[in-house]
């Protein structure tokens, strides 16, 4: 088993310390200018999450090379290509001002992308490795209704070596907070938007290919849609757990579960 299933573990592992630390009031320092937010209720400004995040899209060709001779991008629409990837991660956030979070990735990632070249052999391309990302939130809200817009570049080192694979998302979205629903100290819904620019490249060969036998191929892929629906809930159970599920709908499709610390 490699080293990347241990991601979770450790994950889970930190916020248990950090739950258990000996207390440390962040909240004496950060966020700055808390006076700009008036009396609104502020969340603890550090988090620490336990992310899973699972997507499968459609994917265009953006370069075909086949022995080292490049084919039309003309034809390449034609080509049917899908990817499903799957992440663990790590994530902590600070709100460092009271409308503005940074926030920083680091996990593992495993993925394939699988090209039907409807010639006999497809190119079916497995990975994994570790990824890191990073980016930022800008919130705003009045009474019970707020509006996010976030930004993430992820990149990864996969243990392909010719293969590469990052992405940059935008997610603008609207959402309402509900306060003391049952058990729960404040429960929030959201909907919007998710645009992504995803790119992968990969270089290999593959074998039975009908008139070529094995062929030698580079390759570069891209999104075929680049936005989607996405909605979601956050739970806080108390001020210091958070329980976040979100999903996606349209070309694209994702969900991720996340169980934060805030302190």
């Amino acid at each position: 088993m490699r080293n990347y299933y241990l991601i979770p573990f450790a994950c889970l592992l930190l916020i248990f310390i950090v739950t258990n630390a000996s207390p440390f009031d962040t909240s004496q320092y950060l966020p700055l200018g808390r006076s700009w937010a008036g009396d609104k209720k502020l969340p603890l400004p550090v988090g620490v999450s336990a992310r899973y995040y699972y997507q499968d899209q459609a994917y265009v060709l953006s370069e075909l090379w086949i022995n080292d001779e490049p084919r039309e991008t003309d034809d390449l629409d034609t080509i049917d290509v899908s990817n499903e990837i799957g992440e663990w991660n790590l994530k902590i956030d600070v709100w460092v001002l009271p409308f503005v979070n940074f926030f920083g990735l680091l996990g593992s990632i495993k993925g394939n992308t699988l090209v039907d070249f409807a010639i006999g052999e497809d190119m079916n391309i497995d990975y994994e490795g570790w990824m890191w990302g990073i980016g930022a939130t800008i919130a705003t809200g009045m009474g019970r209704f707020f509006s996010t817009v976030s930004t993430i570049y992820t990149d990864s080192n996969l243990d392909v070596t010719t293969s590469t694979v990052n992405a940059w998302i935008l997610s603008p979205n609207i959402g309402v907070n509900f306060n003391d629903v049952w058990f729960i100290d404040r429960f929030a819904l959201w909907g919007g938007a998710m645009y992504q620019r995803s790119e992968e490249k990969h270089e290999g060969d593959i074998g039975g290919v009908p008139l070529f036998g094995e062929i030698h191929y580079k390759v570069g892929l891209r999104q075929r849609e680049s936005w989607n629906f996405q909605m979601g809930l956050n739970t806080e159970f108390t001020e210091h757990i958070c329980l976040e599920l979100d999903g996606g709908l349209g070309d694209r499709h994702q969900a991720s579960a996340s169980l934060m610390y805030r302190f």
